[in-house]
């Protein structure tokens, strides 16, 4: 079966995710929008479908081209809604479940969100990337994870030293993309979060500020 009708059967369908697809149906072209990156000779933002090549829009170019699709990547090129998203970071939330629709086993779920790297690999610098997690971190299969909030902190501008909040909980797990969107699961206070950011190399250190916002916002901790 093509990956793309996989998902859909699998994990769109049952989820009741129906904005989540690779390729934008044109009734719903006009809800697609767009994203953004800042231009560093002047810092103006800039819309990447009026940017100049090699970033502007280019037909048929795999997660640019989102209406021609005929790469369907498991790493990249989803196109999606924070309500599709929030329903699948509910569903691992769960164990694997949601309205009655389960899409993955607990025992699954419980092996994919512990920490698998191995120990000779170095816990160094920031990002999505298993050979890059800071001190605190630690991945598993499709997951970085927290396994010491202190060690751990939050991540804060891209690609500078990370500001260090001790803050989250150990056994949260997350994953984010390269315009600056982020989901995070917290198991211990039972809630996720979706933010939906559009803008390549962010000057602000925008996860960082809505982690933070997020915890002092709890007027009760379930943690122990």
């Amino acid at each position: 079966m093509p990956f793309n009708e996989y998902l859909a059967k699998h994990i769109f369908q049952p989820l009741k995710m129906g904005d989540t697809f690779f390729a934008v149906p044109a009734a719903k072209a006009d809800r697609f929008l767009p994203n953004h990156f800042i231009n560093p000779q002047n810092g103006q933002l800039v819309d990447i479908r009026r940017a100049p090549p090699p970033f502007g829009p280019r037909e048929g170019v795999a997660l640019i081209d989102f209406e021609k699709v005929s790469l369907f990547s498991g790493g990249a090129g989803l196109v999606s809604t924070a309500m599709d998203y929030a329903r699948f970071t509910e569903a691992m939330r769960n164990g694997g479940t949601l309205d009655g629709a389960r899409i993955l086993g607990p025992k699954t779920v419980a092996y994919m969100i512990q920490d698998h790297l191995a120990a000779n690999i170095a816990a160094t610098g920031i990002g999505e990337s298993p050979a890059a997690a800071t001190s605190g971190h630690g991945f598993g299969l499709g997951f970085g994870v927290i396994k010491d909030t202190t060690a751990a902190g939050v991540i804060g501008r891209p690609l500078v030293q990370p500001r260090s909040f001790v803050i989250g909980s150990i056994g949260e797990f997350s994953w984010g993309g390269a315009a600056g969107t982020i989901f995070w699961i917290d198991p211990v206070e039972e809630l996720t979060v979706v933010s939906m950011i559009q803008l390549m190399g962010s000057p602000w250190p925008l996860r960082a500020d809505l982690k933070v916002a997020i915890y002092q916002a709890l007027a009760e901790s379930y943690s122990r």
